[in-house]
């Protein structure tokens, strides 16, 4: 699981322009969370995008113009259905490892509180 996670990120790692995707459903809206990923990534000089859906789902990504996504909303859309999507879709603690906010050795499992 590891080693396919670090390949998402560094299929991500030449993207330019992200998705931030933030769940309308209760108990998996981290709106605060999201925007922390926001200014993360602007402040590297990346374009980040604050999309809002009740379902997130790969066709509902299609069009946007985005070249990876970080997800908020449930870990498993990144962990679990990662092969639906045409694009790395990251958790949190994955795009603060592409972005050096986080090493590599303090990865650690996105999980909903």
């Amino acid at each position: 699981m590891l080693r396919r996670r670090f390949g998402v990120i560094n299929q991500a790692a030449d993207a330019k322009r992200f998705a931030v995707l933030v769940s309308k459903k209760p108990g998996q809206r981290r709106i605060e969370l999201a925007r922390r990923m926001k200014d993360l990534g602007e402040a590297r000089g990346l374009e980040m995008i604050l999309i809002y859906l009740d379902n997130i789902e790969p066709d509902r990504l299609l069009n946007l113009g985005v070249e990876a996504a970080v997800s908020t909303a449930c870990p498993r859309i990144a962990l679990d259905d990662a092969a639906k999507y045409m694009i790395p879709i990251l958790t949190p603690p994955e795009f603060e490892v592409l972005v050096g906010e986080r090493k590599w050795e303090e990865y650690a499992f996105d999980e909903m509180k």
